[in-house]
């Protein structure tokens, strides 16, 4: 049977929706790509290391040959913003436990990575995340064997001092390794920061800790214009970017560095953040 032909009006209305349907495309894959610098100055009442400069990256994802380029992009930018500390939030990988051969050669990205991170005069520190873990052990091990081997110090369940401020790695939340109530610090310890991949774990962390950052959410990846989420995954459902005040404990979500699934992003630029800890 012949198709009947399409009207002139049909056709002209079709082209339009595969014009639109390509721009909106082309513009979501060029944000991915527009990295966003963002600083900001946080006000904190348990705190004590005024003026501390931190840089944050998260959620790279380095599933691609030009996602490890944007990682290496949002580092780099990191790096000239000479921070007192870099910040590594987890996510190193897609976490396709089904492939491993895969997950392999996203390790060596992520051991590039951690050896351009290694350049920084800084101490660097990392936890990881729930797709880091979702690999499975041996294929989460290549990961921690790719950080080990540069100067990125991962934390798990563990804190570090620096420069009189402690920061508190926590494990993985959604993936059951979050200790909230094991939380070990200095004795005295007033200036914390508490590393958490998935920020709706936050409220769980003891009063001692100055200030949560988080990633994981992307920020939404893909929203409506003015930043509304059309979609968050779980764990970070409550809170998808930017800073919370008010919480129990104060909380900064980062729109993180990469991407997942498909490989854009809309109204939602990729972050690297910089946070000046001052004394409120």
């Amino acid at each position: 049977m012949t198709p009947e032909p399409l009207s002139r009006r049909k056709a002209l209305k079709l082209a339009l929706a595969a014009t639109a349907g390509l721009s909106v495309g082309s513009m979501g894959a060029l944000e991915s790509d527009r990295m966003e610098r963002v600083d900001r100055e946080i006000r904190l009442p348990n705190w004590d290391a005024d003026g501390m400069r931190l840089a944050f990256l998260s959620d790279f994802h380095l599933t691609t040959p030009w996602a490890l380029d944007r990682g290496l992009n949002a580092l780099q930018m990191a790096l000239d913003a000479k921070p007192d500390i870099l910040l590594l939030g987890g996510d190193f990988i897609g976490g396709d436990f089904l492939n491993r051969d895969r997950v392999r050669v996203e390790a060596e990205r992520v051991n590039r990575l951690a050896l351009a991170a290694s350049a920084a005069t800084c101490p660097i520190l990392a936890i990881l995340g729930n797709h880091d873990y979702n690999a499975g052990y041996w294929n989460r091990m290549h990961v921690v064997k790719a950080l080990q081997a540069s100067k990125v110090k991962l934390l798990v369940n563990e804190s570090f001092e620096h420069r009189g401020a402690v920061f508190y790695g926590y494990d993985d939340a959604l993936c059951g390794h979050f200790r909230p109530d094991q939380t070990s610090l200095p004795l005295g310890a007033k200036s914390v920061v508490g590393l958490l991949h998935e920020p709706d774990f936050a409220n769980a962390v003891p009063s001692t800790v100055s200030l949560v950052i988080s990633g994981h959410t992307h920020g939404g990846q893909i929203c409506l214009p003015g930043g509304r989420p059309l979609h968050l995954p779980t764990g970070g459902r409550k809170f998808s970017s930017g800073y919370f005040e008010d919480e129990a404990v104060p909380l900064y979500v980062s729109r993180g560095v990469g991407t997942r699934g498909i490989d854009w992003r809309f109204c939602c630029p990729p972050e690297v953040t910089i946070l000046t800890l001052r004394s409120a």
